[in-house]
């Protein structure tokens, strides 16, 4: 195990990427959530887990407008946000070790 000193949350996640993921977490944590989301409805949606409290358009528009070009989601609840990621990325979900994958089209789909 590799200690950097840090005292915030999230530690774990870098130890694990550092060992080349030779163990599993059942969750991380990546920090605080960035000020200018703290309004943000498209991010509460996100953050939420709730998908009918926003448009594809406006999704589209948010991924696109904050560099994300996949989208992972746990196998457990892809069925809800299955039919919305697909109009938003323009991508057939791909599901991979436990998870669904998405990748963003740049093109309007």
């Amino acid at each position: 195990m590799i200690f950097h000193g840090l005292k915030d949350d999230g530690a774990e996640m870098l130890w694990q990427a550092e060992s080349g993921f030779s163990f599993r977490m059942p969750q991380g944590h990546t920090g605080p959530e960035p000020a200018t989301f703290a309004h943000d409805a498209v991010w509460q949606n996100l953050r939420d887990g709730q998908p009918f409290g926003v448009t594809s358009g406006q999704l589209r528009t948010w991924f696109l407008d904050h560099g994300v070009g996949a989208i992972v989601v746990e196998v457990d609840i892809a069925r809800r946000w299955r039919s919305l990621m697909t109009d938003v990325t323009g991508s057939d979900p791909h599901e991979v070790g436990g998870v669904v994958l998405y990748t963003i089209r740049q093109a309007p789909p």
